[in-house]
């Protein structure tokens, strides 16, 4: 099924490939998974782009989640930008932003484990953070 999404200007895709270089400079060495969600006009679409060290990954996936960084760009999406780094076998370190106005706003370590942690349709917390697993505040990214 296609999802619907507002269709970005040139100059708002030339702003989410910023965000992605931006985002895969934090990201330093190692093992990554960025997660882009976003809400289209239709429903929820998400895209993960695992790679290792500097943007080692599936292209195709790296130009699915820039496509929806530029939707969410447009201000018409609310969208989460989510960077996991596997710091070992078992552990993992989280930060992540929240594009509002089309400008990537930081997330702390606390506002990333009470969305992890909670059931959206509640509002209940239904369990804890998975083990290993830490949630940092996000740098700040201009654009």
């Amino acid at each position: 099924m296609p999802l619907f999404l507002i269709e970005p200007t040139n100059d708002e895709y030339d702003r989410a490939m910023t965000l992605f270089a931006k985002v895969l400079d934090h990201a330093g060495d190692g093992a990554h998974t960025l997660t882009v969600a976003t809400h289209a006009l239709d429903g929820p679409a998400t895209v993960k782009f695992s790679f290792t060290l500097r943007g080692q990954g599936d292209e195709e996936t790296a130009l699915a989640l820039c496509t929806l960084i530029s939707a969410a760009i447009t201000g018409a999406h609310s969208t989460a930008v989510l960077l996991r780094t596997h710091t070992g076998p078992e552990t993992s370190c989280v930060r992540g932003w929240h594009i509002v106005g089309g400008e990537p706003f930081p997330l702390t370590g606390g506002e990333l484990l009470t969305a992890y942690c909670t059931d959206y349709k509640t509002g209940e917390i239904h369990h804890g953070p998975g083990p290993g697993t830490e949630y940092e505040d996000a740098p700040t990214l201009s654009l």
